[in-house]
């Protein structure tokens, strides 16, 4: 109890991603793929070509998101096919302005 994070944050602390503040965008090219699993406000989103980053294989090759990526009004579910910018932090690799395609 008392964790910043998916359950929800301390008064006075950021919800969602705690390590938004270590992001580093690792390609202004957007990549693309398909969201293999949601669960509640966050997921992992398996990349149409694989990462080539040395932490790529951390999570079996897919690409962590939350919800709070997403472009506003939009939700996301299994097996649909979006498009977003990779970054890497502490966590790894991450999806930021995550749009769904059509």
């Amino acid at each position: 109890k008392g964790k910043a994070g998916a359950r929800g944050a301390r008064k006075g602390e950021p919800k969602g991603d705690v390590h938004q503040d270590s992001r580093q965008v690792l390609s202004k090219k957007r990549a693309a793929g398909v969201v293999r699993r949601m669960v509640g406000k966050f997921g992992w989103i398996t990349p149409d070509e694989p990462v080539e980053h040395e932490v790529a294989d951390q999570h079996g090759g897919d690409v962590f998101v939350h919800m709070n990526d997403v472009t506003e009004g939009s939700s996301l579910s299994k097996g649909d096919y979006v498009d977003f910018v990779l970054y890497i932090d502490e966590g790894g690799l991450g999806a930021m302005k995550v749009r769904l395609k059509e």
